[in-house]
């Protein structure tokens, strides 16, 4: 908003000269050095404030010792121009090569081959554990849990708790979303 030429400096212009008589526009700052009475509000305005900061001087104690501000320390990263991120990332790369170059550069066949696959010695023995397992799959430390003895049993409760397998496993086709299919 522009003032007119007649008019006087509003409440928000003269704050603005309170604070810094330069941020006001050559036309505005020249009203304000003609014009007595936007002179008159603008000191009226100051007054209070200045008499606000000469009592604040007046009772603020002096300090007990002098006030010094450090200066911030910086690490070494900082004092060679590096940044933390950047560091760490490189840091984090090399020790990976250094890692890879070590593995990479030892003889395999040197190293010790174990898939997790146990071979049996006979392969007697492992029917026969195949065997036991088809007509007793229940281990002996668990048959105290369920309270039935199964061995003894007509076999009703292990073929509910684990059903015979009959003919092709039923599965669910994803392609088709009808239900049940053999494999």
């Amino acid at each position: 908003m522009k003032p007119l030429p007649d008019s006087h400096l509003t409440d928000r212009q003269l704050v603005v000269a309170m604070v810094d008589k330069k941020d006001l526009p050559e036309s505005q700052r020249s009203h304000l050095d003609r014009c007595s009475r936007c002179r008159q509000v603008l000191a009226d305005a100051k007054a209070p404030l200045t008499r606000f900061g000469a009592l604040a001087r007046q009772h603020t104690p002096a300090p007990a010792h002098p006030v010094r501000i450090h200066a911030v320390k910086t690490g070494w990263l900082k004092r060679y121009g590096w940044r933390p991120g950047p560091a760490s990332a490189m840091a984090a790369i090399a020790l990976l090569v250094i890692i890879w170059a070590s593995i990479v550069s030892q003889d395999p066949a040197r190293l010790p081959v174990d898939n997790g696959l146990a071979v049996p010695a006979d392969d007697t023995v492992f029917m026969a554990e195949v065997a036991r397992l088809v007509d007793d799959p229940l281990p002996v430390q668990y048959r105290d849990l369920i309270g039935i003895d199964i061995a003894d049993g007509d076999g009703d409760f292990m073929d509910f708790i684990v059903p015979p397998m009959t003919g092709d496993a039923p599965t669910t086709s994803r392609q088709h979303a009808k239900g049940v299919t053999p494999c």
